[in-house]
């Protein structure tokens, strides 16, 4: 298909991609002598009044959302039938291919790109919208380690009417919820769900739902039935495993109840890593110039951040557990570890005083029944002791 040179009043330059209803293309602002991104509906697209109503509606939900996580929209309009919306350009492509070639992804680059995505989402959710299709083609990833979420096309605006009746599913269903699946109403925990989906594959760099085929696929989604993401990929720790299992749960009521306390838990998860508030951004755009440098600077300081939490811990009564859980995460990473496996050995030979308070106790309550039990007993034969 020819590309069209100019929509409205904008230049159209090279194609940066297409997808199920539009071409983005990357255009000039004359007036503004600034370089945009235009979305433009399909020709054949154009005649049909339900694309249309979503195309436009896209436009609006996403011009009411101001935040630095969310594309910014400058303008919405039509040319000669053909609707067309301009963004802000964003060059460093998607998440997908972004992810795709520097894996694998360290525990705090992934949590960092999901902390801007929770934030974005939180933004829109707060305005009623819900995005309904997470996935890594929809989230952009700019200069300096911005992130951006994009392609609010199926976005519901809560309480208003859907534009189709049709009973068609709208969205990616790998990254669906089981409640969106199912046609049920959505509220924010539906983007819980997908974004687990999508933190999940950050970093595993698989999919928690697959199958022999799309049936299969969509079974497992409505059952939330996955691999555990610490055991495809031991080195990414238990906290954000544990972040991952609780988007997933089947139920919405037992996943976060928004994406602000998402958030919250992914900040823990770069708190115990080492990462100070302020450094996300700069950690994502280190880590995109060179990985492989980054990745160990990484490393050194979740290993000095961790060892120091344990050296705590080991000083501490009822720490035990504590430092054998911590220590078990260098070990994923770094199997020889001589000061891990030492802090995991003394932590196993070690007897806290209070444990051996309470297994003392223990005994002596389990001699007191016992000696309540054969004095009420008596001796075989003997009938009844009766206290004289």
């Amino acid at each position: 298909m020819t590309r069209p040179e100019r929509i409205g009043k904008y230049e159209l330059l090279e194609s940066l991609g297409a997808g199920g209803m539009a071409t983005v293309y990357r255009g000039r602002d004359p007036d503004l002598q600034r370089y945009v991104a235009v979305k433009m509906l399909h020709p054949h697209l154009c005649s049909r009044e339900e694309s249309r109503l979503r195309f436009r509606r896209e436009a609006r939900a996403v011009a009411r959302l101001k935040h630095p996580a969310i594309l910014e929209v400058y303008e919405a309009g039509e040319d000669a039938g053909r609707p067309f919306i301009v963004s802000e350009l964003v060059l460093g492509g998607s998440l997908d291919a972004w992810a795709s070639a520097r894996r694998p992804l360290p525990t705090e680059v992934v949590a960092a790109v999901g902390l801007r995505v929770t934030e974005g989402l939180h933004a829109a959710h707060q305005a009623g919208i819900i995005h309904r299709d997470l996935k890594p083609g929809n989230i952009l990833m700019g200069a300096g380690g911005r992130v951006k979420v994009a392609d609010f096309g199926i976005a519901q605006i809560v309480d208003i009417e859907h534009l189709t009746s049709t009973g068609q599913i709208l969205g990616s269903p790998a990254f669906m919820s089981p409640e969106h699946l199912e046609g049920a109403r959505l509220d924010a925990r539906a983007d819980v769900f997908s974004f687990g989906t999508l933190l999940y594959w950050l970093a595993t760099g698989e999919l928690p739902f697959q199958g022999p085929n799309p049936h299969a696929v969509l079974r497992r989604v409505l059952e939330a039935q996955y691999p555990d993401p610490a055991r495809v990929r031991p080195d990414i720790g238990e906290q954000l495993a544990d972040v991952i299992r609780t988007c997933l749960q089947r139920r919405p009521e037992d996943r976060y109840a928004s994406m602000a306390d998402l958030g919250s838990a992914l900040r823990a998860v770069l708190a115990g890593c080492g990462v100070a508030p302020g450094a996300v951004d700069d950690l994502v755009a280190t880590f995109e110039r060179d990985p492989e440098a980054t990745r160990a600077e990484i490393l050194r300081r979740r290993e000095a951040t961790l060892l120091e939490r344990c050296r705590q811990l080991a000083r501490t009564r009822g720490g035990e557990a504590e430092v054998r859980k911590i220590c078990s995460w260098i070990l994923a990473w770094a199997p020889e570890h001589r000061e891990a496996l030492r802090l995991v050995e003394e932590s196993i030979r070690r007897w806290p005083p209070s444990r051996l308070t309470t297994a003392f106790a223990a005994l002596a309550a389990l001699a007191v029944v016992a000696g309540v039990w054969l004095a009420l007993r008596g001796t075989p034969g003997d009938g009844p002791a009766i206290a004289g």
